[in-house]
């Protein structure tokens, strides 16, 4: 896992390129400690810069030094993450009278790219994000993963593109205005996290995953789509055969990502997801897998007496961290500087991933995306009742309800408000919401912004629109994967891991796993009896009962009860503080007494603090 940056500048050349893209590696160090480098093209009207921070993960060697040039070609590359079948690939390439200097898979993709072309993405099964310079053609193609694990940001506009692995890496380019972008604000105003393709700053997007773009020297993009979640259900599938697949894919799953040349742990939280991970590793690794797990005081948040047995039932070597609201005070300059862009989740994986590299790590396996391609959340079974109720509600009026819009701080006043807006996907995106669009507005106020003309809302409409197809079950998996999963826990993921210089990898989110679930009728994918049916029922004996027998509880902090004590005293000095903010003294001062007497949830003044304190750690303006 690494970090990547570009620069092409067209029509001219930029004089201080190697001080622009050495300010980018500078930013992304903590994503690539153990090497870094940085190579400049120059043409007759352009002119390209490559910088890379490498975290050595794969051929430890310096052969593994990046960027990498493909000397017969004269393509070169800067990458991000993964390629677990890069073995299989190797020999494939090799049969057909391809050589190899290094034991890497960044030069496997150079190769690949020579034998196969732009195509050759569709073979790769990782998590990645790339940078490849095309000698011959003179154009840059940036490519991100299948799923979104990695994130790949760019800014185009005028005679220059840059891109980046974090937001921040393009800030300290020198080259990217800091100007706050009102289309990323409202839509991290409404879900808590910044939605794709925005991003807090202007004119800074995200490349959208199974995607690449083509940038020629000109400047001119052009988008392709590799990739997307399948689209027909095989409707006739028997059970028996519907788990032996879901076994045989997430067996190959938990192989491919366990290729490394250095150890892995992995999380384990006491849930499902993360015990099938550990019971896969366990059982193709015997004796070699540590798993780690972070437990608090607070009962109800508490799981860790469960992956204390769990980790005894598969024989892995456990490790435990009880959590208080002090420890996260103790961190909290640490934590809050961690995010590339905020969200209302996240320091959660900041701590777990801290932990192991306490304990010398730098990879670790999570069983993130379970609950979305496996159906675990309640919202699954609770989205089909939603469906029902906007039928009913389409016809009332949306703007007399939203006139009451700090009423909503019910979830099913909040839901009722939203589907009766007709210009919003209907039920899935008003059950994600944070504040509503009437919020949204006031929060907003000083500024034009228009909600229902903007990016990110755009992306929303034609997801519900290509889900209409599918049953409620799939549609709802479909919608978790590409809004809530790409959008926050991903990122999460990544941002936090990252800042402690520790690859997170995501078996359950491996693209052919999610392929053949997806195949699946949405039937088979819940069962009132039993979480995750299919999940369970794939595992068989493999998995310890006592992972899907208690409630489901998942991996969120105590931030309630925390924002009562530890947490309090710099969340209530910026809400009566007398200091500039996006937001007026006496708004905030509002929220703070409505936040006080118990009208607003902790997680909307959490949210108002982060994007505050984000944006004025990384100096971006109004």
């Amino acid at each position: 896992m690494c970090g990547i940056h570009g620069y092409l500048k067209v029509g001219s050349k930029d004089k201080e390129l190697e001080r622009v893209i050495q300010g980018m590696v500078l930013a992304g160090h903590h994503r690539g400690p153990d090497d870094e480098g940085h190579t400049l093209i120059e043409g007759d009207d352009f002119s390209v810069g490559f910088g890379h921070n490498r975290l050595s993960i794969i051929d430890l060697s310096e052969h593994g030094h990046q960027p990498m040039l493909d000397k017969e070609t004269g393509n070169w590359i800067t990458f991000n993450g993964e390629i677990y079948n890069f073995q299989d690939l190797k020999r494939e390439l090799e049969q057909s009278g391809v050589s190899f200097s290094t034991q890497s898979d960044t030069e496997l993709i150079l190769k690949a790219y020579n034998a196969w072309g732009q195509s050759c993405v569709e073979r790769f099964r990782g998590i990645f994000g790339f940078a490849l310079w095309d000698a011959a053609r003179e154009e840059c193609i940036l490519v991100r993963d299948q799923m979104g694990v990695k994130p790949l940001y760019f800014y185009a506009k005028e005679d220059r593109i840059l891109f980046s692995s974090e937001v921040r890496s393009l800030l300290a380019s020198d080259r990217v205005p800091k100007k706050l972008s009102m289309e990323g604000a409202s839509g991290y105003l409404m879900y808590g996290c910044v939605q794709e393709p925005c991003t807090l700053v202007d004119h800074v997007y995200s490349v959208f995953p199974g995607t690449m773009l083509i940038v020629d020297k000109k400047g001119h993009i052009e988008e392709k789509r590799y990739w997307s979640l399948p689209q027909d259900i095989e409707s006739d599938l028997d059970e028996a055969t519907a788990v032996k697949r879901v076994r045989s894919s997430l067996e190959d799953a938990i192989k491919y990502q366990q290729v490394s040349d250095v150890p892995i742990g992995v999380f384990l939280s006491g849930g499902i997801d993360s015990s099938v991970i550990a019971s896969l590793a366990c059982l193709q690794n015997p004796g070699k897998i540590s798993t780690f797990c972070i437990g608090f005081e607070e009962k109800d948040f508490n799981e860790s007496h469960y992956a204390r047995k769990i980790a005894d039932s598969v024989g892995s070597n456990h490790h435990e961290l009880i959590m208080r609201g002090s420890d996260v005070r103790a961190r909290w300059e640490e934590a809050l500087a961690a995010y590339d862009q905020p969200s209302c989740d996240g320091l959660n994986t900041y701590f777990i991933t801290e932990l192991l590299a306490q304990h010398g790590l730098k990879v670790a396996l999570s069983g993130l995306g379970g609950d979305e391609v496996f159906a675990g959340y309640n919202g699954f079974s609770k989205t089909l009742m939603v469906e029902k109720w906007h039928n009913r509600l389409r016809h009332l009026p949306f703007l007399l309800l939203s006139r009451f819009p700090w009423r909503a701080t019910d979830a099913k006043l909040q839901t009722l408000l939203e589907l009766s807006n007709p210009t919003l996907p209907a039920s899935y995106f008003a059950s994600r919401l944070l504040y509503n669009t009437a919020n949204v507005e006031w929060l907003l106020q000083p500024f034009d912004v228009t909600l229902s003309e903007n990016a990110w809302m755009e992306r929303s409409r034609k997801l519900a629109s290509s889900t209409k197809h599918l049953d409620a079950v799939n549609r709802a998996s479909s919608c978790e994967l590409q809004h809530y999963m790409l959008n926050q826990l991903l990122r999460d993921s990544d941002q936090m891991s990252m800042a402690h210089s520790l690859e997170l990898r995501v078996p359950l989110l491996d693209h052919k796993l999610v392929e053949a679930v997806f195949n699946m009728p949405g039937s088979m994918k819940l069962d009132p009896s039993l979480q995750k049916p299919l999940l369970v029922r794939a595992m068989g004996k493999d998995l310890p009962s006592i992972a899907y027998e208690h409630p489901k509880q998942g991996f969120v902090f105590p931030f309630e009860a925390w924002f009562k004590k530890d947490l309090r005293p710099p969340i209530e000095r910026f809400f009566k503080g007398s200091h500039k903010a996006l937001w007026s003294e006496e708004k905030l001062r509002l929220l703070w007494s409505r936040f006080e007497s118990g009208k607003l949830s902790w997680s909307r003044v959490w949210a108002l603090f982060l994007l505050n304190d984000w944006l004025k750690r990384n100096k971006v303006i109004l």
